[in-house]
């Protein structure tokens, strides 16, 4: 059985994703979130690229949807997409955040990105 390569804990998500890929937009069931990424089931079978962006929505502290719109590396395709977050606003990470925390049963926290001199991004 292989490694497990995920270090930010997710939670299940069933809400539509819309993948926009070069050629066409193609609507996505998704299956879970966390702040690193998501999975998600294409309802065609395409072939997604190396890179593609996603919106979705998610509740805000009101319970308003907010869209989030987010780029991404496709990890692994297949029946789904594994997919890495790698464009996202600050709001957007903290909606996620919150979604996630909620759905873990944790009690929502101020969340916001932090970059070190490579760039990569952590949640402090």
């Amino acid at each position: 059985m292989g490694r497990e390569r995920r270090s930010a804990p997710r939670v299940a998500f069933g809400g539509e994703v819309l993948a926009l890929l070069p050629q066409r937009a193609v609507i996505c069931k998704g299956i879970n979130l966390s702040t690193g990424g998501m999975l998600i089931r294409p309802s065609s079978s395409v072939t997604g690229g190396a890179f593609l962006r996603v919106v979705f929505s998610l509740p805000d502290a009101s319970g308003k949807l907010q869209p989030i719109e987010a780029g991404t590396l496709v990890v692994r395709e297949g029946g789904a997409w594994a997919l890495k977050f790698v464009q996202l606003s600050p709001t957007a990470l903290a909606l996620i955040a919150r979604f996630v925390e909620v759905g873990l049963g944790a009690a929502p926290r101020r969340t916001r990105w932090d970059a070190d001199a490579q760039g990569h991004r952590t949640i402090v």
